[in-house]
């Protein structure tokens, strides 16, 4: 997390009406707008747990994670949250649902999943493309996905969207980590071929225009980094292919 202060409350507070016992393990990448100490005033209202540490979007959920593994028991579940976003009462009831429903060999919404779930599958230390790398671990590793069928935007109202990553950086540091991220994304999604190159750009509608910058981020992985591999599809396709859907009550049933 990092610089929040703006729908800190507003975003604590809709996860805070999921109607069952809960701690927010929460790691601050060092906010400089006030975050941390507004943190700080709320943490003893909503069972809240901080940690300040410099890391990528991944390894902090998984520092995260790892805060609440002594405490936790094998019967306890742990999910993730954006707290740049708003969730829906139909989000609340959704993971009210998944709670009563889900088994142990399963991840649901938010990768929801029981606590030996969640630890056989790491966070990689990506700023992009962390969440779709590990689905496609989980199911490579012979777990289920379960998903609903609503849209994920339909059950959040994200405040952030493309401005996310001012919040990190402005000049030409801001263009860095743009790369980086970009770079981040072709090793979550497993983008290590001229095929899997294309399949993206066709799934993501990218223009024409992008494709020799694309082609020179996909030169540089081959020659000086590695992708996350568990098929030989885009993982983002992988997971969409493979993921079972259900249909969830409307009303707590």
């Amino acid at each position: 997390m990092f610089n929040n202060q703006g729908t800190l409350i507003n975003s604590i507070e809709s996860l805070s009406k999921i109607n069952i016992e809960k701690q927010f393990l929460i790691v601050d990448n060092f906010s400089t707008d006030g975050t941390y100490e507004l943190l700080g005033k709320i943490k003893e209202k909503y069972n809240i747990v901080i940690k300040r540490i410099k890391c990528s979007r991944g390894s902090g959920r998984q520092i995260a994670m790892e805060i609440g593994y002594d405490k936790a028991t094998n019967e306890d579940l742990f999910m993730t949250f954006d707290l740049d976003t708003t969730y829906t009462s139909r989000f609340v009831t959704l993971i009210e649902y998944g709670v009563k429903i889900l088994n142990h060999n399963e991840i649901f919404l938010n990768q929801l999943c029981f606590k030996q779930t969640n630890f056989k599958v790491k966070w990689k230390d990506l700023n992009n493309g962390e969440d779709w790398e590990r689905m496609a671990n989980f199911l490579y590793s012979g777990y289920r996905i379960t998903n609903v069928r609503e849209k994920y935007y339909d059950l959040g109202n994200n405040y952030a969207g493309r401005k996310r990553e001012k919040r990190y950086a402005t000049g030409i540091n801001y263009y860095r980590r743009i790369i980086k991220n970009q770079i981040d994304l072709f090793r979550g999604w497993n983008i290590s071929s001229y095929k899997n190159l294309k399949r993206f750009m066709e799934y993501a509608d990218a223009k024409s225009s992008h494709f020799i910058p694309l082609l020179l981020i996909l030169i540089y992985i081959k020659l000086f980094n590695h992708v996350y591999k568990y098929s030989d599809e885009i993982n983002i396709l992988y997971v969409k292919h493979k993921m079972e859907f259900i249909n969830a009550p409307y009303t707590d049933q």
